[in-house]
């Protein structure tokens, strides 16, 4: 009798714990929480970025901190700015041009101080611009979180810019949305170029570009020399050594250009763009540079030929644009029946989704075209 009770308790405390097990086993695959099927859909990808780093991420990204406002607004033009989850400094300063993505989270400068605020925002990648300050963010950043994928592009660099926008319209998985846009930006160039490339060097006239900082200009290695050769002019500073090089007033006067341009616009309030329906800053800066000391003797100042333009049109991503408008100034003659505002319209319309009409709203070059 007692070994029959012993083999019925065995029995019955066998079964009891392995329905508990399979219960329970049931109840831990209940409550797991699945992958998302995108991230399922992930694969490792390895690049090489503008600055020479590769960089293996998880293809396609999906949550991006984007701290240069040139890649927010090719990424828009790919319709992917819906993957940005925290902005830089030149993004949430811009809310006239960026009224959606200014209000995301900031990361600052996206210095060494600002990584926590960035490592938050838990992103698949970061991605910041090129040059010797942001290779030393990037190092700064990598010292604190050594997984963080940080990829670096310029987007205004005509030489890199095709290039970075294919690539980042493979790791955005938005390959039709890149060439959509090239398209666009291959056809207002074919459309400057066919016109231009029939002048010579020694038949164009000469042009002093002249940056945000006073008498600093760009010669062969900056981004301002083939913007200038490009739009149909004679770079008078193109025999320069130094990339980026700060220049005297007197030579400026030697050189005697046909054309000068003066960039305006970056970090200083009124100074041009969509947010700025006054010529007032423009024309003021117009009056100052004619009134330097014996620049009355430069061809461009006797001719009326010194122009303001707003800096983002030209020394960003969108600097085809600004290259219709400086084509238009440097031969008007040439380019008589083109029209860079339904250029730049159609840019903002089709291909930032901005609600925005440059016949009411805007300042951009002086004197107008």
């Amino acid at each position: 009798m007692q070994k029959t009770k012993f083999k019925f308790l065995t029995v019955f405390l066998f079964i009891f714990l392995g329905t508990s097990f399979l219960w329970a086993a049931g109840q831990v695959e209940q409550t797991e929480n699945p992958l998302p099927a995108d991230i399922l859909d992930w694969v490792p990808v390895t690049i090489t970025d503008t600055a020479g780093n590769e960089i293996t991420i998880q293809h396609p990204l999906k949550r991006i901190v984007v701290a240069y406002y040139g890649c927010a607004e090719v990424m828009r033009s790919l319709d992917a700015a819906g993957r940005i989850v925290g902005v830089g400094k030149t993004i949430s300063d811009r809310p006239d041009y960026f009224p959606q993505l200014s209000k995301l989270p900031s990361t600052g400068k996206t210095t060494f101080n600002e990584a926590e605020l960035i490592l938050d925002l838990s992103p698949d990648a970061v991605i910041i611009g090129t040059g010797s300050r942001n290779s030393e963010t990037r190092l700064k950043l990598l010292a604190v979180d050594p997984e963080l994928v940080i990829i670096q592009m310029a987007f205004y660099k005509p030489e890199y810019h095709e290039s970075e926008v294919r690539m980042l319209g493979e790791i955005l998985d938005k390959t039709d949305k890149a060439e959509s846009y090239l398209n666009f930006y291959d056809s207002v160039l074919e459309s400057i170029s066919s016109k231009v490339d029939m002048i010579s060097l020694a038949d164009r006239p000469g042009v002093y570009l002249e940056s945000t900082q006073d008498y600093k200009t760009g010669a062969p290695g900056s981004s301002w020399h083939p913007k200038i050769l490009a739009a149909g002019g004679f770079n008078v500073y193109g025999d320069e050594q130094v990339s980026l090089p700060k220049v005297s007033a007197e030579s400026v006067v030697e050189k005697n250009p046909d054309i000068i341009i003066k960039v305006s616009g970056w970090n200083m309030a009124g100074f041009g763009g969509y947010g700025v329906n006054s010529y007032d800053a423009m024309v003021a800066e117009k009056k100052i540079i004619e009134e330097r000391p014996a620049w009355n003797n430069i061809k461009a100042v006797q001719n009326n030929q010194v122009w303001i333009m707003y800096n983002d049109i030209l020394g960003g991503p969108g600097y085809f644009i600004g290259l219709a408008y400086l084509a238009k100034i440097i031969d008007p003659d040439l380019f008589r029946d083109f029209d860079p505002r339904s250029i730049h319209q159609e840019y903002l319309t089709r291909f930032q989704k901005l609600d925005f009409d440059l016949n009411n709203r805007g300042v951009f070059v002086y004197p107008g075209l």
